[in-house]
């Protein structure tokens, strides 16, 4: 009977380990589960915020065409209109014209900081076969390469889907924001596209010698562009961003500047290639600090931490040393490497894997980030990942 009954205790002590046992695996489970759960709500969270973006950007453009509609066009033709547009009904080639001064403002470049899942990420390593390119940037998960001649746009897989063409244009650099603007040194203009390559508008001539780099300010609602190439006539122009002149910075203080940069922290960086380097400014031109880069600047941008990317290359127009370099703290001069591309020696192959380098463009996608690098002597456009 003591025999039984220990074997009885044994079996009831074996059963309350298995009910235990089972309890947790289910527990387990229903744990990955919900696991599981959360993984399949965020990517649906996801997929509606994109739908939830790009209905935000028809219902905008809508209301910009029903606002800017001449005043001889019925509803119904502005209807249609903004259908035709919405569904992306156009040529993929776009000759130079008189350009509409009305039509699609961009969302602004702020949105893809706040939601970088509406970006998307680029595929490919590099873009070949690019004639004599000047700058890159992103608009609305389209890639826009300034070249002689033309803009050309591509996808982030890095296929070709619709360019701009026009005789003796001469872009310089590029930026996104409530729509796609250009700053021309054959017009001495600054021109807006919008996505479809479409022209907007033309302002700036009166007070730009040579315009290059330019920036904006979300808060002043302005644009800034780098003019002149001389000590004499080198500045910062300010603009509305409908167009329309305010003033003037940095007279006097400028060689040759091609690059200017906004970033986050309401600071203006300015790349000038004569004096080898980077000027910090205040947001109302106050001169903060310089960063010596000892080699000629070429590219430039930043990143929303306050990271300079400089495209630098000593002088001479043979083939010479260039590097990418990224300063991580710039009021201490504190750099690294990304690429460098040495001076080929006599003996050597004179291919470089970078060649008269030009426009930079910092890219973000989630926690990834890229560099997009102008290559001129490869005619090609890179993608380094950071």
């Amino acid at each position: 009977m003591i025999i039984y009954t220990g074997l009885l205790d044994a079996i009831q002590y074996a059963q309350k380990v298995l009910e235990e046992l089972l309890a947790a695996v289910s527990g387990a489970r229903l744990e990955m589960l919900e696991v599981t759960k959360r993984y399949e709500l965020r990517q649906t969270i996801d997929e509606k915020t994109k739908s939830l973006h790009r209905a935000r950007e028809m219902v905008t453009y809508a209301i910009s065409c029903s606002q800017y509609r001449p005043l001889n066009q019925s509803s119904s033709d502005a209807a249609d209109n903004t259908a035709n547009d919405i569904t992306g009904n156009f040529e993929d080639t776009v000759t130079d014209g008189s350009g509409s001064e009305t039509g699609q403002e961009a969302t602004d470049n702020e949105i893809n900081e706040s939601l970088p899942d509406t970006n998307e990420p680029p595929t490919f390593k590099k873009i070949s076969g690019i004639f004599q390119p000047h700058d890159v940037t992103t608009f609305k998960n389209q890639i826009f390469i300034l070249t002689d001649g033309g803009i050309y746009a591509y996808d982030m897989e890095g296929n070709r889907i619709k360019r701009y063409q026009e005789d003796g244009f001469k872009p310089f650099a590029a930026l996104s924001w409530k729509s796609l603007c250009v700053t021309d040194k054959k017009s001495k203009c600054v021109i807006t596209f919008d996505e479809s390559l479409k022209e907007k508008k033309r302002f700036g001539k009166p007070y730009m010698i040579e315009p290059a780099g330019i920036t904006s300010c979300e808060r002043e609602n302005c644009i800034f562009v780098l003019t002149g190439r001389k000590r004499e006539s080198a500045e910062v122009a300010k603009f509305t961003s409908n167009g329309k002149y305010l003033r003037c910075y940095c007279s006097n203080r400028l060689e040759d500047p091609w690059h200017i940069k906004k970033s986050s922290s309401d600071e203006f960086f300015i790349s000038d290639f004569a004096r080898k380097a980077v000027d910090v400014y205040s947001n109302d031109f106050s001169y903060l600090y310089t960063v010596n880069t000892y080699k000629h600047c070429r590219g430039m941008d930043i990143d929303n931490k306050g990271n300079i990317y400089v495209a630098l290359r000593d002088r001479g127009y043979k083939a010479q040393y260039e590097c990418i370099v990224r300063y991580i703290e710039p009021k201490q001069n504190n750099s690294e490497m990304l690429e460098e591309s040495p001076k080929p020696s006599f003996w050597q192959n004179q291919n470089k894997s970078l060649d008269f380098v030009r426009g930079l463009h910092y890219y973000r996608y989630q926690h990834m980030e890229f560099l997009m690098v102008v290559d001129p002597g490869n005619k090609r456009l890179k993608v380094i990942s950071l």
